[in-house]
Formats: structure tokens, sequence, C-alpha cells
């Protein structure tokens, strides 16, 4: 056989691998308990994966951030230099890298906040506490309310973030915004440039609670009293940080400190919130209520996904979620060898897709609206409309499971509100229903009405929204 025949063979075989790979991604996993436990996925990893290197996880932040520094001298003095044509293609350029390699480092900060970045707790506090401050995120108070989503994943009445809604719970301007392609647009965009700053602020996309909850709020009943103290502490790395922006913006100008640093931390943000919203949106992804869920099958709903060369970039936090969400301990430069050896206890129970990123966004805006019973009492799944989402019936679509831990009791929610959650139900419905009809033009009214509609409805959440979960966007959680 010739080059180019053995070359068309394996190309036409890949091609088919990859369709195969997509078509049982959207198969619907055993909801069963597993037959396995979480001391037989241990037994089949190898020890060594286990096993924290301060040297090693020094050494990728270190690239990172050396890789980071080239690219900022890039900016600072190369991009300066360039002709005007040229120039205006570099900075979308510098952007794109700066921002993939922050959220990089990012991820490390994420990895301190788990405890995987060595032996040394207080190590992985300070070294988690500089990064994640450097990039806006208060760093314990993220990671505590980080580790409830982690101790409740996949749970509809305790998971703090990616809680899935029924369709009675759906606010009735829903259609006018995922029934047409420019309002799921317009969604999508609002969520990667907004939804990780609001979440931090005004618990937008979070578990509802009886009063105003916020991140840097130490009171905020997000935190026990222990916490206290962390998040004041988190508060002033961030409040250091935006001096230094200030002083920064006072001598350079605030477009300079946008270009230099604001977008690429606007990336950063944009990438992590697409990265774990497509871990916990899948059509083939179960949610349990009370009656079903239990840990290790919770922290099994969750889905790995291919994102090409950024994979490598992003420290392969997106093509090993599953593990991550099992031994979310274990060092990044582990996880893929610890993937592979755990797939053959999971069998069916692990989840990978590899559609397209950009495909697998519109397609998980557009079908994985509500949730519904399925055969199992306690186990739901997202399910597609087949036209107006408030009047068509549901058609079948596919669903995957997830398993879990008992989740903690949470506290009751508040009353009141009603009002002025119709206020807003209305500005929402003007806002993206005049943009199915009349498009573009509009679309800056409707893009503010929407942000104004997802702030203040926050309130409206605490009014009675039931166990079977609240309208939220995209969640935000790792």
């Amino acid at each position: 056989m010739g080059t180019y025949e053995r070359t068309t063979v394996e190309g036409k075989k890949h091609q088919l691998t990859g369709r195969a790979g997509i078509s049982s991604a959207m198969q619907r996993s055993p909801v069963e308990k597993p037959p396995f436990t979480l001391g037989d996925i241990k037994k089949s990893i190898p020890p060594h994966c286990f096993h924290r290197s301060v040297v090693k996880s020094f050494s990728y932040m270190i690239y990172d951030l050396t890789i980071a520094m080239g690219l900022l001298y890039f900016a600072l003095v190369g991009i300066p230099a360039l002709p005007i044509i040229p120039r205006l293609a570099a900075w979308p350029l510098y952007w794109a890298t700066q921002g993939s390699i922050l959220t990089g480092v990012w991820v490390i900060g994420h990895e301190c906040g788990h405890h995987a970045f060595s032996d040394y707790l207080l190590l992985d506090n300070i070294v988690g506490f500089v990064l994640h401050s450097a990039l806006l995120t208060p760093f314990f108070s993220w990671k505590y309310s980080h580790r409830r989503h982690h101790a409740n994943t996949g749970s509809m009445e305790n998971d703090e973030v990616y809680v899935a809604k029924k369709k009675s719970m759906l606010p009735w301007y829903t259609p006018y915004v995922f029934g047409n392609p420019i309002g799921r647009v317009v969604y999508i965009i609002l969520q990667l440039t907004l939804a990780w700053p609001l979440y931090l602020g005004f618990n937008l996309s979070g578990q509802p609670y009886p009063r105003f909850t916020c991140h840097y709020d130490p009171y905020s009943p997000l935190f026990n009293n222990q916490e206290r103290i962390q998040v004041l502490i988190s508060d002033a790395g961030i409040l250091a940080v935006l001096f230094v922006l200030y002083k920064l913006t006072a001598a350079f100008g605030f477009w300079w400190v946008v270009r230099i640093y604001g977008v690429p931390v606007l990336i950063v943000s944009a990438l992590f919130v697409l990265i774990t919203y497509l871990h916990h949106t899948h059509l083939a992804l179960p949610h349990y209520d009370s009656r079903e869920w239990d840990w290790l099958r919770g922290a099994l709903a969750t889905m790995d996904r291919d994102y090409g060369i950024l994979n490598h970039v992003l420290h392969n936090v997106t093509n090993t979620h599953v593990l991550h969400h099992i031994f979310p301990s274990m060092p990044h430069y582990h996880a893929m060898e610890a993937t592979k050896a755990m797939r053959s206890v999971l069998g069916e129970y692990y989840r990978f897709d590899s559609t397209p990123i950009i495909k697998a966004t519109l397609r998980e805006a557009k079908e994985c609206i509500y949730v519904e019973s399925g055969e199992h009492n306690g186990v739901y799944w997202y399910n597609k409309s087949g036209g107006s989402i408030g009047s068509s019936p549901p058609c079948q679509c596919h669903s995957v499971v997830a398993p879990s831990t008992s989740p903690p009791a949470e506290p009751g929610r508040g009353s009141g509100g009603e009002g002025r959650r119709e206020v807003l139900e209305i500005w929402g419905v003007w806002a993206v229903g005049h943009g199915g009809v009349y498009g573009a033009p509009l679309m800056l009214r409707h893009l503010s009405a929407i942000i104004f509609f997802e702030v203040v409805k926050l309130q409206a959440c605490n009014n009675g929204a039931a166990a079977g979960g609240v309208p939220r966007p995209l969640g935000i959680v790792a």
C-alpha cells in the first residue's frame, strides 16, 4: 500500500472514530448506582499520580509566568513599534494569547485552592492567593464556595451552581431568549463577559439564600465563622490589585490599562465560564434530587471536552474534569495518566464529548434549557424543545448519569419580590423579543435590559424557589 493510500485510510479511520466518539457522548449513561466504589477507582490509578511535587508545580507556574511576561514585553515594546495595520492585527493576537496563558495561571491558582499544588497547605494558600488576586479573583472566598459545589455536584437541591431547572420554573420570557438564534447568541455573550463578576458580586447563578449573598462580604451566608477572616484577606488582595491598577491608570491612561491588562483578564473569565459551563451542561448528563443523589454519582455527572491545543495551555483542566471531581487534590500533571487508567473501571459512567467547542456551546444553549423526570424517579434529563419552548411538547433528548453524596440541608428561601420579578420579566421579554424580530439595531438596548433583569432578579430567586430549581444562567464553577 502506498503512502497516499495509507494516509487516506488512516484519515478515514480518524474521521469515523471522531464521529463515533460524538455519537456515544450523546447516549445516556446508566443511572443506577455504579457497580464500583471510590476505592475501586483509586486502585486503578498508579499511586504516583497522587503525589504532589513542589518543584514540578512551581516549574509549571514559572513556565506560564515567563510566557506571560514575554507577551507583556511584546505589548509594551513590540506592538507600539509596528506600522498601523500590523499593530491593529497584533492587539487581538496579544489579547487571545495572553488571555489563554493567564487562564492557565488561574488554573494553577485553582489547584492551590484544592490543595493540589503541594503537600504544604500554607504554601498552597500563599501561591493561590497571589495568583488569583492578580487576576481579580478573591482566592479564599471562592475556594470555600467552590468547595460546596464539589460536595454537592449534580444535586437539584444543593449544588452551588449549574442547578438545572424544571420546565415549570422557566420564566415566561424564555421562548423569546432561547427560541431564536439572536437571543441565544446575546445570552452566550452576556454570560461569557458578565457571569463571573456578577456571580462574585451578587451571587448571580448561585444557590439562592435568604438574604443578599456576595463573595466579598465576610458575613455572607456562603461562609462560616472560621472562614470570615480569610474572606477579609481575599478582599485586601483584590483592593491591593485595584490600587495598582488605579496608579497605572493615572500614569498611563485608562485605555492603556484596558489594552494591557483588562482585555486579557476578561478573556480569562470568559474562558473559565465557558469551560465550566460545558463541563456541567450537556444533553447526556443526568441531574438528581434527594431521592437518588449521592456523592459518587454526582461527581461522575460531568463531561470532559476537547479544546485542541488549549488542552495543553490550560493544563488539561478541559479534558480531565471527571477525574477532578473524583480526586480534586490530584495535580494536573498526573491527570491525563490517571484519567486513562480509571476509564477501565468507569466504563459507560465516563463521559467525553469531542464536539467542536463553538458548535457545542450553541447546541447546549439551544437544547439544555430545562429538565424533566425520566424513567427513574429522582433522575432528571435535559429535554430539547421541538418548537416554541413555552408551548410545544419537548422532543426526546439524550441524557447521562451522575453520582453524588448526601447533600447538606440549605437554608430556607425567603419570600416576597413577586412584583419586582414581573417588572424584570417584562424588561427581559421586551428586550430579547424585539431582538428576535428587528435584529441587530436594537441589540445594545437589549443587552442593557437583560443585564438589568439578571442583576436585580436575584431578589426574586429567594421568594419561593422550590426544590425544582430556579432560573439561572451559565454557572461558574470548576
